[in-house]
């Protein structure tokens, strides 16, 4: 669940943080669709015949990804808090378990798994990365500072916590689908 509902908010975060709150709402699932200045979402069949429509004047909506929310998304509307919209998460990628072999022989397990987990998860911390990927607190360390220096990663301290995440770079080299035919190597 937890990888799930961090590719979902990874998906998310970088068209919003790249280019903005519409181009993050074109990115949500199907059953969602922005057609401004109105976000449209499919509706369990009952409610429909009464026609549900939510008008923010002015009060912000929260998107919130649901691993046990199924087919179509649902509204939390009290009129003294602001407007929520729960919706399934979709599932972005395989299990944590299958990286791309040919990241693997890149970079090696550890620090493709390394990438990866900060790309699914945003603002991982260095504690974070050691527990999910099985290395030391040093290790996972050491392994945040290639990928930094390789420009696949940002890092920002805050307090006593090194917060990472993954540049479009390294989203990218997560994302990329290995090649249908294998190419002959030189």
């Amino acid at each position: 669940m937890e990888h799930t509902l961090g590719q979902e908010r990874s998906a998310l975060a970088r068209p919003l943080a790249d280019d903005g709150v519409e181009q993050m709402l074109d990115q949500l699932p199907p059953m969602i669709c922005w057609r401004p200045p109105v976000l449209e979402a499919d509706y369990p069949a009952r409610a429909a015949q009464n026609s549900r429509e939510i008008r923010l004047r002015g009060r912000g909506l929260t998107l919130i990804p649901s691993y046990f929310c199924r087919i179509t998304p649902v509204a939390l509307v009290d009129q003294g808090l602001p407007p929520v919209l729960v919706y399934p998460a979709r599932r972005l990628s395989p299990s944590p378990a299958t990286v791309n072999d040919l990241l693997v022989e890149l970079l090696g397990r550890t620090r493709a798994e390394t990438l990866r987990c900060i790309v699914t998860t945003p603002s991982c911390t260095t504690t974070e990365l050691a527990r999910r990927t099985g290395a030391s607190l040093a290790n996972a360390s050491k392994h945040a500072h290639v990928l930094r220096q390789a420009g696949l990663i940002t890092s920002t301290r805050q307090a006593n916590l090194m917060l990472h995440q993954a540049t479009k770079l390294g989203t990218e080299f997560i994302r990329a689908q290995p090649p249908d035919e294998p190419r002959a190597r030189p």
